[in-house]
């Protein structure tokens, strides 16, 4: 059943606690440990406890390659916009001067958002359960079509649950490495995709949620998008494509429901 205010996001006081903070505070210089190997394939990821929240988190991106230095930005823009449209998007912080050889100077921290998140699977849910997801599935099928998110269509690995009682679970998406400016270039159109297909769970997703995501996504002005991108640091965000990314989510936003197919 879709939230009467279209609010799906179900975190913690603590955790939405630690997101305001990401919010409000985008980029830090704090120190972080390792707590293993490098994980996951794209740009990768290693988890690490973050000293300044002493909160267990992934960073990213692992390795210094190539253009991984984008998914900081896209990391950070994509939790940035999630949580001003109350989505169950994990709170993402930038780091700087982290001391870290190991990694690049400038990494997105994507804090575990949950006690004991898994992986996304449906086989033991009851059905209370399995219908209180329509309604996430239905937002975040808007929000990643909005930002071309290409990663989520459908990969259990980037969504996680963690059941909270008998009739409601608790969804948290990560890893938005592949959004963005990852294959778009604006003012330029993002690359064609088929999002009014429902692969895998969005098969089950509440169009009235996704038809409440947009009109949240419509009262987002261009100042308001333009706030979140900007404060992304030029060395990992030309500011050219920061304006460029703004007015393409803008200008996007009047073609979600045909895109949709809502």
């Amino acid at each position: 059943m879709t939230p009467p205010d279209g609010n799906v996001r179900r975190f913690s006081p603590d955790i939405e606690e630690l997101a305001d903070e990401c919010y409000n505070t985008p980029a830090v210089k704090c120190e972080f440990s390792a707590l293993g190997g490098i994980q996951g394939g794209g740009t990768s990821s290693r988890r690490a406890i973050v000293h300044r929240t002493g909160r267990p988190a992934w960073i990213k991106p692992a390795g210094i390659a190539g253009d991984n230095q984008s998914s900081v930005a896209n990391e950070k823009i994509a939790s940035d916009l999630a949580y001003r449209l109350r989505l169950p998007v994990a709170p993402v912080q930038i780091i700087l001067d982290h001391g870290q050889a190991d990694f690049p100077a400038i990494v997105a921290a994507s804090y575990q958002a949950s006690e004991q998140p898994r992986p996304w699977t449906e086989g033991h849910l009851n059905e209370a359960q399995r219908r209180s997801l329509a309604a996430p599935l239905g937002a975040m099928r808007v929000f990643h079509a909005w930002i071309d998110d290409h990663d989520h269509d459908w990969n259990p690995g980037n969504a996680l649950i963690d059941v909270i009682d008998e009739r409601t679970v608790r969804t948290i998406f990560i890893d938005y490495s592949f959004s963005l400016t990852r294959q778009w270039t604006p003012p330029t159109p993002p690359p064609a995709r088929n999002w009014n297909s429902r692969n895998g769970p969005f098969k089950n997703l509440d169009p009235v949620a996704a038809l409440a995501a947009i009109d949240r996504i419509n009262q987002l002005a261009l100042s308001d998008i333009e706030a979140i991108i900007y404060r992304v640091p030029e060395a990992i965000l030309a500011h050219a494509t920061g304006v460029g990314l703004a007015r393409g989510l803008y200008e996007r936003r009047a073609g979600l429901k045909g895109l949709l197919g809502l």
